[in-house]
């Protein structure tokens, strides 16, 4: 068991810390010692959902800015929520979530009868707090929560999709297909991710609902409060500004906007260009060294991780997304909120965001000269710009309401457990 279990779970891999860390008591084991109560049993007056998920890597990741919405956002007189991880949490990430998070992996060191620990573990978290939905981030989160849910004999899981899927590799993809027959529903955040689950992990396609990613409102008000100072951000008087928001890693693509940035600079030699997102070290070094090859290292402001990327948009003339393979965008949805018009890649959900020559355009992937082409545009015509920026605004509030988006949570967990939602 422990040999079929392990390579299943292989990512949830997280180094044994010591001193306080290791010995504090989890609020798992304080579940697992503890017997069902009185209280405990009035958990079934509400729907009761465990987000769960391998690690806590950073805030400002996408599918972490998702998780973190949900835990805040999600109505608390209808529904309790909890949140797992598979791993460790830092002491200064446990502080962002609305509650402590249960940890199943502090202190582990990764092998075989640790993975059994960790099933057995969860498996006993979701009978104490008798769970309905366990909600499952990232492929390891699925896997454990449908052993865990078959092992404590009781919720449903809700697998998410989050995007095409380009991470996949011959094991993982086959592990997908033989764990769907153990029936998980799925969220999927945009069309383009349900159809390559669909063709890919061959699940079917009446179990997965599409919601899309919310217009957080409270994010974004606080962003429009914090806005960055300009000579902060490396921008000179005068300078037009175009932004890329996304982690840089290869799917998004950084060098095709790097090469698009050179063609603008010869049309518009003051422009600035200011990359935002976490920087992985293996990746950002060969982007620097690309920028100095280029000679436009001096127009390029390194910006770096920024939790709320709200607060550098307004600076921004025109944002862009050259990501070769995407889901729902985060960064186009904040874009849009801002009233920044839009030139992205064709691909994935970006479509679903950008409606081309209305709030921004779609070019190739890949294709520098007609991203190029598309920035110059926008440039070059101030009125365009405004009118797709205000075009892009209402089509954000419409379409990501976050209303809407938190009521299609609801109704889906509803039909899920098939309980009704109750209040307070």
């Amino acid at each position: 068991m422990p040999e079929l279990i392990s390579p299943l779970l292989d990512n949830t891999n997280s180094p044994a810390r010591g001193g306080a860390a290791e010995d504090r008591p989890s609020r798992a084991e304080t579940l697992v010692e503890s017997s069902p109560s009185a209280d405990s049993r009035r958990l079934h007056d509400k729907i009761n959902v465990l987000f769960l998920m391998d690690e806590f890597a950073t805030p400002c990741a996408g599918s972490e800015q998702h998780l973190l919405y949900l835990l805040r956002r999600l109505p608390r007189e209808s529904l309790r929520v909890h949140f797992a991880v598979l791993g460790d949490v830092s002491d200064e990430h446990s502080r962002l979530f609305p509650d402590e998070p249960i940890v199943l992996g502090r202190g582990y060191r990764f092998s075989p009868a640790n993975a059994v620990k960790r099933l057995v573990r969860l498996a006993r978290v979701i009978r104490s707090l008798h769970i309905d939905v366990v909600h499952a981030f990232f492929q390891s989160s699925e896997t454990a929560a449908l052993l865990a849910t078959r092992l404590a004999r009781q919720g449903k899981v809700l697998g998410v999709r989050r995007d095409e899927g380009f991470w996949h590799t011959r094991r993982t993809l086959w592990q997908a297909r033989v764990m769907r027959l153990l029936r998980a529903e799925y969220a999927a955040n945009c069309g383009a991710a349900k159809e390559s689950a669909v063709h890919n992990e061959w699940l079917p396609t009446d179990r997965i609902t599409i919601i899309p990613n919310p217009l957080s409102t409270e994010r974004l008000a606080q962003g429009l409060c914090n806005v960055a100072l300009p000579e902060s951000l490396g921008i000179r008087n005068g300078e037009q500004v175009v932004g890329i928001v996304a982690t840089l890693r290869p799917v998004k693509d950084h060098p095709t906007f790097l090469h698009a940035a050179r063609s603008v600079l010869r049309r518009f030699p003051h422009a600035r260009f200011l990359v935002v997102g976490r920087q992985l070290p293996e990746y950002f070094d060969g982007l620097r060294s690309l920028a100095g090859e280029l000679e436009i290292d001096k127009q390029i402001s390194w910006v770096g991780s920024v939790e709320n990327p709200v607060t550098v948009l307004p600076h921004c003339d025109v944002g862009v997304l050259s990501s070769s393979s995407e889901g729902l965008s985060n960064a186009l949805i904040e874009y849009a909120s801002v009233g920044v018009p839009t030139v992205a890649t064709d691909v994935g959900g970006n479509s679903e965001v950008v409606e081309e020559g209305r709030t921004g355009f779609l070019v190739p992937a890949g294709s520098p000269e007609p991203m190029a082409d598309r920035i110059c545009k926008l440039l070059s015509d101030s009125a365009l710009r405004e009118t797709f920026g205000e075009n892009a605004r209402r089509h954000a509030e419409l379409r990501f309401s976050e209303k809407k988006v938190l009521e299609e949570y609801v109704n889906l967990y509803m039909r899920l457990t098939g309980k009704p939602v109750v209040t307070a």
